[in-house]
C-alpha cells in the first residue's frame, strides 16, 4: 500500500515554531472506552472531562471539540472513580486492581502509586488538596497525606464496600456510603467517626454521597426499600450534615441512583440511576425539573461542569451488548439532545486473513458487523447479517475464516449461526443454523470443501462440533457431520491434509477427530479446568499447538498423544499460530501479552510492545517475515518478526473508513478518516489539517 502522507518532527518545528520540541510526535486515533465508562470529572476550569472505564484506561476529553485528547494507561482493572484536585493539576484513579493512581494532568505522567490491598471504588481530594480519602471492598476508608505519601488514618467502621466519600467544603468533615445501607461522618483531624446516618431497616444500599456547597445539607443516592416489594427502586435523599437528620427524600427513579451531583451554586441536584435515566431536581423544594434519556445501560456516574451548565453522564457494564460506551453532554437549561463523547474505532476479538494477502477480515465481541478490507484497493466494506431479536442478548463475531482460495469469508457468532460471505462482493451467501449455543469457532478444511463449526455447550446439546458442506450449505450426514464432543468447544482446526480435526474445550482437553468417521482418536488433557482458546497444527501435522488460560502453551505430539514443551505466557492466552515453516510460534493473550517462540528451543525470541489490551488474532504473513495482530484496543498491527519491531498499526474508523499509521512517522487513510485523528507533540494537540494542506 502507497502511503501518501508523511509526518515529521522538522514539519512541525516549520508550521509551529518554538511549540514543537525534538521528540516524535504522537497519533490520536478517536478510539474512545472499549468498554463502559465508570466515572466522569471536570477539570476545575471546566475545559477538560475525564472518563474511567472498565477498560483500564482514563480518558481526557476537550469539551469544546469533543475530541479524545489522551489515554492514560497503568491501572491492571477496571478503574471505577476518577476526579481532579482542586487546582487542576493531577488526576487521581481508583480502580479494581487495588490501587490508586495519581497522574500529572498535563502530560498523562503517573506521579504515585497508593496500595490499598482491596478492590478500589471511590476516592476524594481534601479541599486544599493535601489529603486523599479512599475506600473499596475492604469495608474501610484510608487518609493519605498527600506530601509524604504516607497514610494518616484507617478509618474502621463500615459492614461492607464503601462506595462513596466525600469532603466538605470546609475540609473537617468526611462522608462516606457503603453496601452495607449506612452512611458515616468522620472527624478527618482525628478520624474518630461523629455520626452514623440511615437506618438498615429503612434504606439499601447507598453508592454515592456529596456535600451541598455550604455544607450544610449532604446529599446520597441509592436504593429506597418499598415495603411489601421484592424490588428497590431509586431515590436521592437529603440529610441536615449537623444533626444526621434526614429532610427530603426524592423519588422517581425506578431503579437504584448510582451518582448524585450538586450544582456549583447548590440550587440544583442531578441524578443518576440504573433506569438509564438522568434526573435534575430543584434542590430547595425537591421539584422534578427534568428527565434526560438516551443511554442504554445503567448510568454509572455523573458530574457537573464547574459553570453549573451541563451535566456529564456516563455508561455501561463490562462485556455487554448494548454498551454504549459513551459519554453524553446534557444542558441544564433545556431538553436539547445531548452532544455525545464517544469513540470511532471497534474491539476486535477475531481477524482471518486470505493465502495471498488481499482480503483481511475483522470482528468484535461487542459488535455484530464484520469489516472487510482490500488492501489492494484501499476499499473497506461492513458486512452486517448476524442478529438476535433479544435485545440483551449477545450478537457479536467470535470466529472468522477465509476460504483457501479467498473466495468464502466464514463468521461465526453469539447469535448461534455461522455465515458464509462473497469477499469479492460482501454478500451474505447463506446461513448455517443448527447450533443451540454460541458459534465459538468456523474453519475451512484444506480444500475448502468443507466447513467444520465449533460452540455449544447449551444443556442438551452433544454435537458441539457440526461439519457443514461449503457448497449447499448443508449440515454433512451423521456420522461424519456431526461429532459428539459434548462440551462446549472453544477451538477448531483442521491438519494440512485435512483427515484430523483438533478442538479444544471449556474443560481443558485438546481432542484429536478422524474426519472421515467423526470417531474419536485422542485427548490431550494438559490444561486441567482451564478453558483451551487456541489450538493449531503446525505445517507438517505432526504437532499440535494449544493455548489456555492457565497461562500455558503447550506442544504435543499427534502420533503418541506426549506432551513435547511447556511454554510460559504471561497472561490468559487467546491465541496461538505456526510460522510458515514451522520453526516459530507466535502467542498472544490478555494486557497485551504478545510473544514469538523457537519451537524446538522452546526459548522465547521476541516479546511485541505496543497493544494496550488484551490480543485475539495472530497470524503470520510474507513467508513468516510479518506477524498481524489484533485485540480490544481496536487496532490490528504489523510485526517484524526477525526484529520484534512494530511495522504499523491499522484501523477501521467508523463505518466504511480506514487508516494505516507506519511508525516512521507516515500513514494514510480514507478521507473521512482523518477528521477522527490528531497529533500530540509535546503538550500541545494539533488536527491533521495543516499538515495535509501542506502536503497537497
Amino acid at each position: 500500500m502507497l502511503l501518501k502522507k508523511y509526518f515529521h518532527v522538522v514539519m512541525f518545528l516549520l508550521l509551529f515554531g518554538a511549540a514543537a520540541v525534538a521528540q516524535k510526535p504522537e497519533l490520536m486515533v478517536q478510539q474512545g472506552h472499549l468498554d463502559g465508562v465508570r466515572g466522569v470529572a471536570f477539570s476545575p476550569d471546566g475545559r477538560t472531562l475525564a472518563s474511567a472505564g472498565f477498560d483500564n484506561a482514563i480518558k481526557l476529553w476537550d469539551i469544546a471539540s469533543g475530541t479524545e485528547l489522551r489515554t492514560l494507561r497503568g491501572h491492571e482493572s477496571g478503574v471505577m472513580y476518577v476526579v481532579f484536585s482542586p487546582n487542576g493539576q493531577m488526576l487521581a484513579s481508583a480502580s479494581l486492581d487495588g490501587t490508586v493512581k495519581l497522574w500529572q494532568a498535563a502530560t498523562g505522567k503517573l506521579l504515585a502509586n497508593i496500595n490499598h490491598p482491596a478492590w478500589m471504588e471511590t476516592v476524594a481530594f481534601s479541599p486544599d488538596g493535601t489529603l486523599l480519602a479512599t475506600g473499596g471492598d475492604d469495608k474501610t476508608l484510608v487518609l493519605w497525606n498527600l506530601e509524604t505519601g504516607k497514610r494518616l488514618f484507617t478509618l474502621v467502621g463500615h459492614e461492607s464496600d464503601v462506595r462513596s466519600v466525600a469532603f466538605s467544603p470546609d475540609g473537617k468533615t468526611l462522608a462516606s456510603a457503603g453496601w452495607d445501607s449506612l452512611i458515616k461522618l468522620w472527624d478527618v483531624k482525628t478520624g474518630a467517626e461523629l455520626r452514623t446516618l440511615s437506618d438498615k431497616k429503612q434504606h439499601g444500599i447507598f453508592y454515592s454521597v456529596v456535600f451541598s456547597p455550604d455544607g450544610r445539607t449532604l446529599f446520597s443516592g441509592g436504593q429506597d426499600i418499598v415495603r411489601g416489594k421484592d424490588y428497590m427502586l431509586g431515590a436521592v435523599l437529603m440529610w441536615d450534615a449537623q444533626t444526621g437528620a434526614l429532610r427530603r427524600k426524592l423519588s422517581g427513579h425506578e431503579s437504584a441512583v448510582n451518582s448524585v451531583a450538586v450544582s456549583p451554586d447548590g440550587k440544583r441536584i442531578a441524578s443518576g440511576s440504573g433506569d438509564k435515566t438522568v434526573k435534575l431536581w430543584d434542590a430547595e423544594t425537591g421539584a422534578l425539573i427534568r428527565t434526560y434519556t438516551g443511554h442504554r445501560k445503567d448510568i454509572n456516574s455523573i458530574a457537573f461542569s464547574p459553570d453549573g451548565e451541563t451535566i456529564a453522564s456516563c455508561s455501561g457494564g463490562t462485556n455487554e451488548k448494548a454498551d454504549d460506551h459513551e459519554i453524553k453532554l446534557w444542558s441544564v437549561a433545556s431538553d436539547a439532545a445531548p452532544r455525545t463523547l464517544k469513540g470511532h474505532t471497534h474491539d476486535i476479538d477475531a481477524v482471518a486473513l486470505s493465502k495471498d494477502g488481499q482480503t483481511i477480515a475483522s470482528g468484535g465481541f461487542n459488535d455484530a458487523n464484520i469489516k472487510l478490507w482490500n488492501t489492494s484497493t484501499n476499499q473497506l466494506r461492513t458486512l452486517k447479517g448476524h442478529y438476535t431479536s433479544d435485545a440483551d442478548a449477545l450478537e457479536g463475531i467470535t470466529s472468522l475464516d477465509i476460504s483457501p482460495d479467498g473466495k468464502i469469508l466464514a463468521s461465526g457468532s453469539f447469535d448461534q449461526t455461522a455465515k458464509l460471505w462473497d469477499t469479492a462482493t460482501g454478500k451474505e451467501l447463506r446461513t448455517l443454523a443448527g447450533h443451540t449455543g454460541y458459534v465459538r469457532s468456523v474453519v475451512f478444511s484444506p480444500d475448502g470443501k468443507i466447513l467444520a463449526t465449533g460452540g455449544g455447550g447449551a444443556k442438551g446439546e452433544t454435537n458441539s462440533i457440526k461439519l457443514w458442506d461449503v457448497t449447499t450449505g448443508s449440515e454433512l450426514d451423521a456420522p461424519r457431520g456431526r461429532i459428539a464432543e459434548g462440551g462446549e468447544v472453544l477451538t477448531l482446526s483442521f491438519s494440512p491434509d485435512g483427515k484430523q480435526l483438533a478442538s479444544g474445550n471449556a474443560s481443558g482437553t485438546v481432542k484429536l477427530w478422524n474426519v472421515a468417521t467423526g470417531t474419536l482418536l485422542r485427548a490431550f488433557a494438559g490444561h486441567p479446568n482451564r478453558m483451551v482458546w487456541s489450538i493449531a497444527f503446525s505445517p507438517d501435522g505432526q504437532t499440535i499447538a494449544s493455548g489456555s488460560f492457565d497461562k500455558t502453551v503447550k506442544l504435543w505430539d499427534v502420533g503418541t498423544g506426549a506432551e513435547r514443551r511447556k511454554l510460559l505466557a504471561q497472561n490468559f492466552v487467546r491465541r496461538v499460530s505456526f510460522s510458515p515453516d514451522g520453526h516459530s510460534l507466535a502467542q498472544v493473550g490478555d494486557e497485551g501479552d504478545t510473544a514469538l517462540w523457537n519451537v524446538e528451543t522452546g526459548q522465547k525470541l521476541q516479546s511485541l510492545t505496543g497493544h494496550t489490551g488484551d490480543v485475539y488474532a495472530a497470524i503470520f504473513m510474507g513467508g513468516g517475515r510479518t506477524l498481524l495482530t489484533a485485540g480490544r484496543d481496536t487496532t490490528m498491527r504489523l510485526w517484524d518478526t526477525s526484529s520484534g519491531k512494530e511495522l504499523a498499526q491499522l484501523l477501521s474508523v467508523d463505518e466504511d473508513d480506514w487508516l494505516v499509521a507506519m511508525s516512521d512517522g507516515s500513514f494514510d487513510g480514507s478521507p473521512a478518516a482523518w477528521n477522527r485523528i490528531l497529533w500530540r507533540f509535546s503538550e500541545r494537540v494539533y488536527d491533521v489539517t495543516p499538515v495535509e494542506i501542506f502536503f497537497n
